[in-house]
Order: structure tokens, then C-alpha cells, then sequence
């Protein structure tokens, strides 16, 4: 049975003292807490539990002596559900009539997973009347469903088209990085459709070398959503600051090279953006995020032999020519750029 119960001012009172609590336990690794869920949605009904999302500097480093002090508290740790989120940590804690009262998702900060909830929680924020939508939805789904994932399933449709009309919504969804032309945000699945369209374009595909129908543009989203659910960084989705117009990915992922982890900087620009000079600057705003937030020796990037544009990018960002090898069947350049470490002045 889904027990649903009118929107009560004490939820965020039971976050504010919850965190603070989180916040003693002196767990160095954690960056933010926040309150998401519907009991973080003022005047809609919800499920009585208080759902916390901590994001963590690194979630490899939050150890088990992290996880002690989070059962200190009266969590459960709860590693059920890691085969299909093994990037996420979840905590419960009952009441003592056993009845659920919090529970915790702790991730990495940043990624696509924190910045989803947050995007999702802050539209109905801004928006009471599609809130009221939703809680209509909820109440007439609990009428139907029994159990919690037949009912969460069933909310879905709604779910995804408010994430993506909060992705694009650029008063919500504050960019990650911006440049004096650009704004970038982590990656999410309401930017698609931009995506594909990119993909698809003839002179793209003849440029790359390379075609993908809508299914492989999404595998390729998801994966890089995967990788900063992992990571902490992955390739961002850049937009023109004037216009709001999708302009093409670009960003850092790790590539397995001779059986070595290396970090690649990437980018595609969208066919109506070629030759403005974006993918230099996308690749230099990439590459001080390196420098300022990862601890890299050096950064990596390649290309098709005869991609000659994407080729005096590379060298005009720094990066020095390697050696020729074979990627996806095609000859490509492998360049290097090390990390020049900025001195902390004294």
C-alpha cells in the first residue's frame, strides 16, 4: 500500500536537523547536503520519509569507517540496489515501530545523478502549479499500485518530461562552466534530442567518419552520464549564452590506452558552429577545469589523420603530436599536453 500524506512544514524541519547531525559526524569527503523528494516540494502530499542527497568529493574514498558513523546515526547501509546503481551509496532508518522515516543517496558531487534531483526538485519549486499536476498524478497512482517500484514506474512519463523541461529551462539550471560564448552543463538524458540531431547532420558524419542512429546517440549520452556518476567529470553539453542554442559535447573522459587509464579531452561542435573558434575555446575551459579540480600528469587528445580543423585546435591548445595508431578502423593522431602546475603564491 502507497500511503501518501498532505504536505507537513516538519519534513524540512526533520532535514535541517538530520543534516546538521550528518554534518558532526566529520566525514571529510562530503561537499553538499540537500533535501529532495517530495517532502522538499512545499504543498504537495508525499510518502513520510525525509530523502537526503550528500554528494561526496570521491565516492571511492568514502570508506567503512564513513559508513560506522552514518549507523551511528540509526542508518542501515543497503547495498541491494548497487548492481543497478554502482555509483550511488543508500542508508534507511525506521522509526521503532520499523516504519521508514529518512533515507540517504550519497553520490558524487558533481554529477549527472546529483545534478538530475536537484534540477527536478527546484522546477516544482518554481512551479506550484505543475507541483499540484504531479501531486494529482502521485494520489491517483496509490489508488492503483501496491508496491513502491510498480508506482514509481508508473510516474516515469511525467519524471522524464520534468527533467527535461528543467534541463532547458537556463533559469533553473545554472551552468557548470561558463566562457565569454558558452555555457556548460553535465549531461543529462533531456539533452537527446540535441544530441542526435548533431550526430546525424551529413557534413558531421562526413567530418568524423563516423554516423549514429537516435538508440546509439542515446547509448553515448548515458555512458557519458555513467562515466561523471564514476568520475566526478565527463564530457558537458555546451550551449550558446546568447541564443540558448545547442553548440556541441566537449569535455574530459578517461580512455584506456595500452591498458592505461589516461584522461582524453574530446569535443564535436554542432555543423552551424564550425569555424567561430568554439571548439578552442570549449577545449581551453575543459582543460583549466583539469588543472583547477584533477590531478592529472597530462592530458591526452586524438583525432582522424585528415580532421585537419580538430588537428590545429589540438596544437593551438598546446598539445604535442605523439604518434599515429588505429582507432574504430580509422588512422588517427595521438597528442599530449602534461600539466603545468600553477604556483601557489606564498
Amino acid at each position: 500500500m502507497i500511503t501518501l500524506l498532505p504536505h507537513n512544514p516538519a519534513w524540512k524541519a526533520a532535514f535541517d536537523l538530520e543534516k546538521k547531525q550528518l554534518l558532526q559526524l566529520d566525514i571529510k569527503n562530503i561537499i553538499q547536503i540537500e533535501h529532495i523528494g517530495s517532502t522538499a516540494i512545499p504543498g504537495i502530499c508525499a510518502k513520510p520519509v525525509i530523502d537526503i542527497l550528500i554528494g561526496v568529493k570521491c565516492l571511492r574514498e568514502f570508506t567503512s569507517e564513513d559508513i560506522q558513523k552514518m549507523e551511528s546515526l540509526g542508518y542501515r547501509y543497503n547495498q541491494v540496489f548497487e548492481t543497478v546503481f554502482p555509483h550511488r551509496r543508500y542508508f534507511q532508518k525506521d522509526n521503532e515501530h520499523g516504519e521508514r522515516t529518512h533515507q540517504i543517496h550519497l553520490v558524487n558531487y558533481p554529477s549527472s545523478w546529483f545534478a538530475k534531483h536537484l534540477l527536478f526538485r527546484d522546477y516544482l519549486r518554481l512551479y506550484p502549479n505543475i507541483a499540484n499536476e504531479y501531486e494529482a498524478l502521485k494520489l491517483n497512482l496509490s489508488k492503483i499500485h501496491d508496491n513502491t517500484i510498480d508506482y514509481a514506474n508508473a510516474k516515469n512519463e511525467f519524471c522524464q518530461l520534468i527533467e527535461k523541461k528543467s534541463f532547458l529551462h537556463f533559469g533553473v539550471n545554472k551552468p557548470f562552466i561558463e566562457t565569454s560564448r558558452l555555457i556548460a552543463f553535465i549531461p543529462q538524458v533531456a539533452c537527446h534530442e540535441d544530441y542526435a540531431i548533431m550526430l546525424s547532420n551529413p557534413e558531421f558524419i562526413q567530418c568524423y567518419g563516423v554516423s549514429y542512429n537516435e538508440e546509439q546517440a542515446l547509448n553515448r549520452l548515458e555512458s557519458d552520464m555513467t562515466h561523471y556518476n564514476q568520475y566526478g567529470f565527463a564530457p558537458w553539453m555546451w550551449y550558446d549564452k546568447e541564443t540558448h542554442n545547442y553548440v556541441g559535447r566537449g569535455g574530459l573522459k578517461t580512455f584506456i590506452f595500452d591498458g592505461k587509464e589516461e584522461v582524453e579531452l574530446t569535443y564535436q561542435i554542432t555543423q552551424s558552429y564550425w569555424g567561430k573558434g568554439l571548439a578552442f575555446e570549449m577545449g581551453q575551459a575543459s582543460l583549466e577545469y583539469a588543472e583547477e579540480h584533477l590531478n592529472l600528469a597530462s592530458t591526452i587528445c586524438f583525432t582522424a589523420y585528415n580532421n585537419y580543423p580538430s588537428l590545429r585546435v589540438m596544437e593551438k591548445l598546446g598539445f604535442k603530436f605523439e604518434f599515429d595508431f588505429e582507432h574504430a578502423g580509422i588512422s588517427h593522431k595521438f597528442h599530449r599536453k602534461p600539466t603545468i602546475k600553477k604556483q601557489k603564491r606564498s
